[in-house]
């Protein structure tokens, strides 16, 4: 299985391709050799229309960030099929393209800084699209008539949309707080990142699907769309990796678990 693992900001893309056994070691494919890059990545979102990339590679033994100009004989663009329709993704192949290593912070570092703020990007859009699912519901249940009443009028129905508001405010302010730990604290970043990650995914799956069980079978015809929120929740949940490995990290960063960990391996 193949997880996209792209953000887009501007005309730029980071590209890499993060497997199962993660993006270093024998999972790094890509190389840097003499001022080229060789390799693939895919799936890219938004690689067809993105001018500059930042590829990890395979430098020296060592993973590393290089600059790509896109727009070059020796970079290969495929469309895909996407799941999303209103996202597309694609093959970005370099055969020996020109590039630039990126200095700074080692790779690792940096990817692992990138992921957390693109995870509190993510987070937003979540949001938004989980409040639109909400605005979806709430409009047509109101407007359809059954059994001689609104479908709003049903307690069933206020329930559903009041679970999926609950789970947007919740969502939204960790993604308010990530944000601002983003700019301001950046120790805390790894921790709130995580939380903003789980709590928004979660809200978007809910909101996506209980959309579609209050449109009933018009909810996935092209007349009602509310299908599309759904591929976009899809996308996004796996975009940056799925519930584990941020879950993982949540743990992780959660004050004390590091020394609680150091504990149980000495008295292991």
């Amino acid at each position: 299985m193949v997880a996209p693992t792209c953000q887009r900001r501007g005309d730029r893309d980071l590209c890499l391709c993060r497997r199962v056994g993660g993006w270093t070691g024998a999972a790094l494919k890509a190389t840097f050799e003499g001022g080229k890059v060789s390799g693939v990545k895919t799936p890219v979102a938004d690689g067809g229309i993105a001018g500059l990339a930042v590829v990890l590679v395979n430098s020296g033994g060592k993973p590393a960030l290089a600059l790509v100009e896109l727009d070059q004989a020796g970079v290969t663009r495929t469309k895909l099929d996407s799941f999303d329709q209103l996202r597309a993704h694609y093959t970005v192949r370099f055969d020996g393209a020109t590039a630039e290593l990126l200095n700074g912070p080692t790779a690792g570092q940096a990817i692992d800084r990138l992921f957390d703020r693109a995870a509190v990007q993510a987070a937003f859009e979540a949001v938004g699209g989980a409040e639109a699912c909400l605005t979806m519901a709430r409009d047509y249940a109101l407007d359809r008539q059954i059994f001689g009443r609104a479908l709003a009028g049903y307690q069933a129905i206020k329930h559903k949309l009041a679970d999926i508001l609950v789970g947007v405010e919740l969502a939204r302010s960790n993604a308010y707080y990530a944000a601002w730990a983003a700019e301001n604290a950046a120790d805390e970043l790894p921790l709130a990142a995580s939380a903003a990650r789980l709590t928004a995914i979660g809200a978007f799956e809910n909101a996506a699907r209980e959309n579609i069980q209050v449109h009933g079978g018009i909810g996935y015809t092209f007349e009602a769309n509310c299908h599309f929120y759904y591929r976009r929740e899809r996308t996004l949940a796996l975009s940056l990796g799925g519930r584990e490995p941020w879950a993982n990290r949540l743990i992780a960063n959660i004050p004390g678990a590091q020394a609680q960990g150091n504990l149980q391996a000495e008295a292991a």
